[in-house]
């Protein structure tokens, strides 16, 4: 922890002074200059949400069941409606079935804070070989399209913030957001967009970053508030994407990169990848597989005091 706690103490400073954790009438992206924390979480059970209310101020959920239990916790959630995925890319997607799964999550859910229109459809890894053809990009604008639409005809004023993903789920390309983003009415009717900039495999000095210049380009041809929803620094497994790094690197890392986007003053939120490790041995977790807190935990512990 003693490495990492400089690095902490900076973002701390640079922090606003409180940003408030409730539910808004009207769902809105953070005001400039201000910065939502929290993390990547998945059903660990009841001593989840206790957990993260400790770390952060909103959580990002895949496919979520009714959120009181983390609402309740203080918590904003935002929800990535995921899937299905289909090997034929967004093209293959029942978009009606979707908005309407969408449309129903919300009438169940009246608090939830955004609405993560699918995850990494650029992605080969769930969407197929043929992820990144222009059907599949035209398909995702119009997706978006539809989901805006049906959340003002069914909620108005009070819909949630509906978020896009701009680089497709790749950490070094962002030409998925550059094409679907040629569709006007697309870019218009998102709130924001979300970035994934892992730092992945490179020379370590700059892995350890994360991919800022991947949100720097997003920002400069998107002009909307960015909302990275996956950034992580494993301590173990996950050879085949990212560097390994010690905990108290971990630390280092997050603490690090949650200042560089405080001070962009574009980035509206971060949720780090993730809660636990998904298996013992290490992982993206700032907790081990079987809840031990790792360093990284008492960095965000101290910002969240820094944003009550």
């Amino acid at each position: 922890m003693c490495r990492a706690l400089p690095a902490a103490l900076a973002v701390l400073a640079l922090l606003p002074a409180g940003i408030a954790a409730g539910h808004p009438r009207r769902p809105q992206p953070a005001a400039a200059g201000a910065l939502l924390l929290g993390l990547n979480a998945g059903y660990w059970g009841p001593s989840e949400p206790r957990d993260l209310r400790r770390v952060g101020t909103v959580v990002r959920l895949s496919n979520p069941p009714r959120l009181a239990r983390w609402e309740r916790a203080g918590l904003r959630v935002i929800a990535d409606f995921s899937g299905p995925y289909s090997r034929s890319g967004v093209s293959g997607l029942d978009h009606t079935a979707y908005v309407e799964r969408v449309v129903a999550f919300v009438r169940q859910n009246p608090h939830v804070y955004a609405i993560e229109v699918l995850n990494e459809p650029g992605g080969s890894w769930f969407w197929g070989r043929e992820a990144e053809s222009e059907a599949n990009r035209e398909s995702y604008a119009q997706l978006l399209i539809e989901v805006h639409e049906a959340l003002v005809a069914s909620f108005g004023a009070r819909r949630p913030l509906e978020l896009a993903s701009w680089d497709g789920g790749h950490d070094s390309s962002d030409a998925w957001g550059e094409a679907w983003s040629r569709n006007a009415a697309a870019l218009a009717d998102v709130d924001g967009v979300t970035n994934h900039p892992y730092g992945g495999q490179g020379e370590r000095s700059t892995a350890i970053l994360g991919h800022r210049e991947l949100v720097e380009r997003t920002e400069a041809v998107s002009h909307k508030p960015i909302y990275i929803t996956e950034v992580g620094f494993p301590t173990g497994h996950n050879f085949d994407d990212s560097l390994l790094y010690s905990e108290a690197e971990q630390a280092f890392a997050i603490a690090s990169f949650a200042q560089w986007a405080r001070q962009t003053g574009y980035i509206a939120a971060v949720t780090f990848y993730g809660y636990r490790d998904a298996r013992e041995g290490g992982g993206y977790g700032v907790e081990t597989h079987r809840g031990r807190r790792k360093a990284a935990y008492g960095v965000l512990e101290l910002l969240r005091r820094a944003l009550s």
